[in-house]
């Protein structure tokens, strides 16, 4: 009996110090700092964070910039190419002819003498340091042609000089010397001169020189008449001709 007691009593006690430990790890310390817990497990959330993925590319203000910079040089470029030259009646009116801006590479237009039977009127192209020069041609043939050509310039005292050069224009010819039977008259004298035989067998147009004169007039001058003659005595073309003539007044008056 008494045995059964003191198990009883020894249950007991058990069973209070059982209970006393349960009611401890339910109380907090008073002393915090001398309880250390162990870290937790991070806790997994599900909602979306603001992490961003290596994989992914944020544009930054420098590539938006860049971006911008990009569309309006595309813009740009379309609408340089979209763009149309004005046609010739859309120019400014304000411009007027002189904004057309001429070629430097396309040479002068030659001076064109004025002929009107037999004077040749050199007029106001005829001034110190621009020299002039043209041609006067014989009429008895279109194949054998007498010609006259001359280069003249004017001096800063108003004296003009002619260089004259007399010589013959024709296709296949067979002809022989002719002695003092050409005649050069400028301004009522006249020189002779004579020329060798001439052959030409090529079928090209050949010029044949035959003589050259030099000749000046005075200052208070404004024209110079020359003139030139050839005998030929023969038949050319079929046409029979005995003298080629050329000459004209070469006139710079007002």
């Amino acid at each position: 009996m008494v045995k059964r007691i003191n198990l009883i009593a020894v249950f007991c006690l058990l069973l209070c110090l059982f209970t006393v430990g349960c009611s401890s790890k339910d109380k907090t310390p008073v002393n915090g700092d001398s309880i250390i817990y162990a870290p937790s497990d991070p806790i997994v959330d599900d909602k979306p964070h603001d992490t961003i993925n290596e994989s992914e590319t944020v544009p930054t203000d420098t590539d938006t910039e860049e971006s911008k910079t990009q569309s309006d040089t595309e813009t740009d470029t379309e609408t340089d190419t979209d763009t149309v030259p004005p046609l010739p009646h859309e120019t400014d009116p304000s411009q007027g002819t002189d904004a057309v801006t001429e070629n430097p590479d396309t040479p002068p237009t030659p001076f064109v003498p004025t002929v009107t039977e037999g004077m040749v009127k050199l007029g106001e192209a005829l001034f110190p340091g621009e020299p002039l020069a043209g041609r006067i041609f014989s009429t008895e043939s279109e194949k054998l042609r007498l010609v006259i050509d001359y280069e003249c310039h004017m001096d800063i005292s108003g004296s003009v000089t002619f260089d004259f050069d007399v010589g013959l224009e024709c296709y296949d010819i067979n002809c022989g010397a002719r002695v003092d039977t050409g005649k050069l008259t400028v301004d009522g004298t006249t020189h002779t001169f004579s020329t060798g035989p001439i052959s030409n067998n090529s079928g090209a147009l050949t010029y044949v020189p035959f003589t050259s004169y030099t000749y000046t007039c005075d200052a208070l001058e404004t024209s110079c008449t020359v003139s030139a003659s050839w005998s030929f005595n023969g038949v050319y073309g079929g046409i029979k001709i005995d003298t080629l003539t050329a000459g004209a007044v070469l006139d710079w008056g007002a």
